[in-house]
């Protein structure tokens, strides 16, 4: 989690044929539209220090900015305790020491399935308290069943959804608190994890139960989720220390088992490195017991969705302990779409880019973006950063299929911390699901080196609500393929932007009026 730079390596690649002079040099050559035909005019790029694309004044600004706490929203629920008919236990799922006896306490694997719900929320394995029995479940398990996709009449629908009358829903948020060694945790030990105990409604709507005896709001159940960039460097790691059930899931797929009702119990997952055919593992250890998951579909560089799901479920003790490594949580998800234009080497290629905010709860702000262009298709120092100010036109929208693109003014491109800001202020993303999550970039532009092909790294600068910076990119090939013939500079119909600026075509496509020279 405190990792803040983010380059992801998708290696989109664009392939298209090559008919054109070659020149020597590298440098782009932008359509500036004068009335209705246009010229090419050639800008430079702007050689800046960088990593791998990325200028390395933004890395640095995003890694100096570490926030001490990372506030994340999370969902509670309140959960009543079961009432007991003085006769049996069966189905009982939360309360078990006003009744006295030892129901099986102790690690239950298994309660859930191996992979996330239709609705994002664990299913049991298990649709009936026979079955559970049939498995071997501890008395203190046998309730906890349902179907697939989870009934509102199934036990289990009350863990992660409101049952009148026996849980209720609040949304918070949970803090994590930077460490020495750079990790984040939330959450409390010590018998000291009463979330519930600072809401009002929950302490009035639990009311009654045995539990608030104690003084405090036992039985609750809690999930949070958040998107990370999978790094796959074999530093990645959660780390769970308490009771009860915690379940955690990656891309939807279970990593993590720590169910029952227990005491304090110790577990971790670690994402581990490649294997030979591009497989990640997962390693996960719980109560001292480890496996390894071969497969669950990661890619390096690629968003993957972290959810956990927790559950307090007696009154004896409340230890959540949560500790995440080197998880890079992801401000945004990049989608980067080069559209080829014609089919020659130095002719227009327009960059489609959305920019999605990937968090469920929060909105983030994009302050800054780079476009890095190089030779080749493979990063190499031969390259440099647009310069958008220079004949260059950027715009966005939220809606790329109507006529509202509006222009954009960056900083210049320089090795100082206002490098490539927007002028004009921050572009503002609702939280991922809402209408306004994902804008959209475009910008145009030509080689004169394309005999080699192109490498594109596009970066945006990102800043969450608590202030914490950070920088995610996205990698574009554009491979050539050969040379047929030698043409002039061609030339192309085109409109004005709805700033007011000169811009080439329509939202889609760039007419061609006439390629002249060509034989």
């Amino acid at each position: 989690m405190n990792k803040k730079l983010s380059q992801k390596s998708k290696e989109r690649r664009l392939a298209f044929s090559k008919i054109g002079r070659v020149l020597t040099g590298f440098a782009l050559t932008v359509l500036i539209i004068s009335g209705l035909v246009g010229t090419a005019r050639t800008i430079t790029t702007v050689s800046l220090e960088n990593q791998e694309g990325v200028p390395l004044g933004w890395v640095e600004l995003a890694s100096g900015t570490t926030p001490p706490r990372l506030v994340m929203p999370v969902t509670f629920y309140d959960q009543r305790e079961d009432q007991f008919d003085g006769i049996s236990h069966e189905g009982r799922q939360f309360e078990w020491l006003r009744h006295g006896g030892n129901p099986g306490y102790g690690l239950q694997q298994g309660i859930v399935q191996s992979r996330i719900g239709a609705d994002g929320k664990p299913v049991p394995s298990y649709s009936s308290i026979e079955a559970t029995q049939n498995a071997g479940f501890a008395l203190v398990n046998r309730g906890v069943f349902g179907n697939n996709p989870v009934q509102p009449s199934d036990p289990f629908y009350r863990w992660f959804n409101e049952v009148d009358g026996l849980s209720k829903r609040f949304d918070s948020t949970l803090e994590f608190r930077l460490m020495a060694d750079g990790s984040y945790q939330a959450g409390g030990s010590g018998r000291n994890f009463f979330p519930l105990d600072s809401i009002p409604e929950a302490m009035a709507f639990s009311a009654g139960d045995y539990n608030r005896n104690t003084g405090h709001n036992f039985h609750f159940t809690m999930q949070f989720q958040t998107p990370i960039i999978v790094e796959a460097d074999g530093t990645e790691e959660f780390f769970f220390s308490g009771d009860d059930d915690v379940w955690v899931f990656l891309n939807g797929h279970l990593v993590f088992d720590l169910g029952g009702v227990h005491e304090i119990l110790h577990g971790s997952f670690r994402i581990g490195t490649p294997n030979a055919d591009g497989s990640i593992p997962i390693h996960s250890t719980a109560a001292g017991v480890s496996t390894t998951i071969p497969d669950i579909g990661l890619k390096a560089g690629e968003p993957a969705q972290l959810q956990l799901f927790y559950a307090e479920r007696s009154t004896a003790e409340a230890n959540a302990l949560i500790t995440i490594r080197n998880m890079n949580v992801a401000n945004t998800l990049i989608n980067t779409s080069p559209d080829e234009i014609v089919e020659s080497p130095c002719e227009p290629v327009l960059i489609n880019q959305s920019v999605s905010n990937a968090d469920v709860y929060s909105p983030i702000k994009i302050t800054g973006m780079t476009s890095w262009l190089n030779s080749g298709t493979a990063y190499n120092l031969d390259g440099g950063f647009v310069n958008f100010n220079d004949n260059a036109v950027l715009q966005y929208s939220f809606n790329p299929d109507s006529d509202s693109w509006t222009d954009i003014t960056l900083n210049p491109p320089s090795n100082g911390s206002n490098n490539s800001l927007f002028q004009q202020g921050a572009i503002t993303l609702k939280p991922k699901g809402q209408s306004g999550d994902t804008v959209h970039f475009r910008y145009r532009f030509q080689s004169n080196n394309c005999e080699q092909g192109l490498f594109n790294v596009l970066s945006v600068m990102t800043e969450t609500l608590t202030g914490s910076r950070r920088v995610d990119s996205d990698n574009v090939i554009m491979e050539a393929i050969e040379l047929l013939l030698e043409t002039e500079e061609p030339i192309y119909e085109g409109g004005r932007g709805s700033g007011g600026a000169d811009v080439i075509g329509n939202a889609k496509n760039m007419p061609i009026i006439e390629e002249a020279g060509v034989i």
